[in-house]
């Protein structure tokens, strides 16, 4: 996939202008994934690559999970104790 997308690149060149959408309107800054030119990018995308490692990643969605299970549960001990009616669909649905 990867040699795929390398190729694509050289081929048509790295970002069609559809890209143009993410930009910031009219600061001048284009910032980090719009980029077009490929020195530009290349060095925007190692400020932030080491963010989106897999270690990163999973270490980060470890501690978010926890969190979110935590206050899931508070929430349905709390509903609990005070005998409501809630609509659990929608609270797993926000859970998930």
């Amino acid at each position: 996939m990867e040699h795929t997308q390398r190729d694509l690149h050289k081929k048509h060149g790295l970002q069609s202008d559809d890209y143009d959408a993410w930009a910031p309107p009219s600061t001048g800054y284009v910032g980090h994934f719009p980029v077009r030119d490929e020195k530009q990018y290349s060095e925007r995308r190692r400020i932030v690559n080491s963010v989106y490692s897999m270690s990163t990643v999973l270490e980060s969605e470890r501690s978010i999970i926890d969190r979110c299970t935590r206050l899931f549960c508070e929430k349905m001990h709390h509903f609990a104790q005070q005998g409501s009616v809630i609509d659990l669909d929608l609270w797993v649905n926000m859970y998930v």
